[in-house]
């Protein structure tokens, strides 16, 4: 006769929870093991780093050019946040000798760093109403169209792109960025444009785009970016400053230059353009506030500046019909 063996109620929730543990790690190697061979899509198209396109200690050389002449103009972005209409942005102040932006002031700008999307508001607009426009869409992949801000007066028509590609530049300090290709949608005629992350745009910092400016031969170059006065990136003309008039190439840098520099007490100007006379300074901190006034005296050119505080300046000379301005620092 054959006996029968039971077991406990104890002894057959241990056995069966024993079984369902061992099936459900069995199970779960082997999806994992599938799943080795895929990759999440959102992963593999996604950037996981990003590099803020508005921070401190940047600025940007970019050469202006039309009718014969080519002029070199720095942007930076000023260091403290101003509001408008409950917005916060961030100044682009401009060291300008030619009086493109008598204000020292081209615009408001602000980054949505989650989304990757900067965003400019002119300061002054003669053709069009002030509004904020998209400046650079950062998120873009292959195949994706943009149609970004024209600065000027170039807001008429569509200023399209669609990205062709997208690979990585080495910036001079060995770092490596995102690199967008992009071509002007249909039938546009807009310079091609290359978008460089937290750079910008090798058409100038505010110029991604612009239908008109293309037509009539007037453009802009991205010539050298720094970070904390650090040249990151250099363009193919080799130099970071251009003014060419009628045929004649000259550094306006070297006709007048501010002394000692950084500089603890007072500041000097050396200049060898003795047709031209100055009689009135300005000192500029990097938010766009005025700090600091005066005029010259029987033609010293010297600028006290013991009263201002250390960090980073913009001075300008002027006189009635011209003006100069150059980047200093204060110890």
């Amino acid at each position: 006769m054959i006996k029968q063996k039971y077991f406990s109620k104890k002894t057959m929730i241990f056995f069966t929870s024993f079984a369902v543990l061992i099936f459900s790690l069995v199970f779960t190697h082997a999806v994992g093991d599938q799943s080795d061979n895929f990759t999440n899509p959102e992963n593999h198209n996604s950037r996981q780093s990003y590099s803020p396109f508005i921070d401190n200690g940047k600025h940007w050389n970019v050469m202006h050019e039309g009718y014969g002449e080519k002029r070199t103009i720095e942007y930076y972005i000023s260091t403290q946040d101003t509001t408008i209409n409950d917005t916060v942005y961030r100044k682009v102040l401009v060291n300008d000798q030619y009086n493109y932006y008598p204000s020292g002031i081209a615009g408001f700008i602000r980054e949505d760093t989650a989304e990757r999307r900067v965003y400019f508001r002119p300061y002054y607009a003669e053709w069009h109403p002030i509004h904020d426009g998209l400046l650079y869409d950062f998120s873009i992949d292959v195949g994706d169209t943009v149609d970004v801000y024209g600065l000027y007066y170039c807001q008429t028509y569509s200023n399209a792109y669609k990205v062709v590609s997208i690979s990585t530049i080495e910036l001079l300090n060995g770092e490596q960025r995102t690199l967008w290709d992009l071509h002007p949608v249909e039938e546009n005629v807009q310079k091609l444009d290359q978008w460089i992350e937290g750079v910008g745009s090798i058409n100038g910092v505010l110029f991604p785009g612009c239908y008109e400016m293309a037509t009539i031969s007037l453009y802009l170059e991205l010539l050298c970016y720094y970070e904390d006065d650090v040249k990151l990136y250099m363009s193919a003309r080799d130099t970071c400053f251009v003014n060419w008039t009628s045929g004649v190439q000259t550094n306006m840098q070297h006709d007048i230059q501010p002394y000692p520099n950084p500089v603890s007490n007072v500041l000097y100007l050396a200049t060898v353009c003795e047709s031209e006379r100055f009689n009135a300074y300005e000192i500029y901190n990097l938010s766009g506030l005025k700090v600091a006034e005066g005029r010259f005296s029987d033609h010293s050119y010297t600028i006290p500046v013991d009263i201002l505080r250390s960090g980073m300046y913009l001075l300008r000379i002027k006189n009635e019909s011209n003006a100069h301005n150059f980047k200093f620092i204060k110890n």
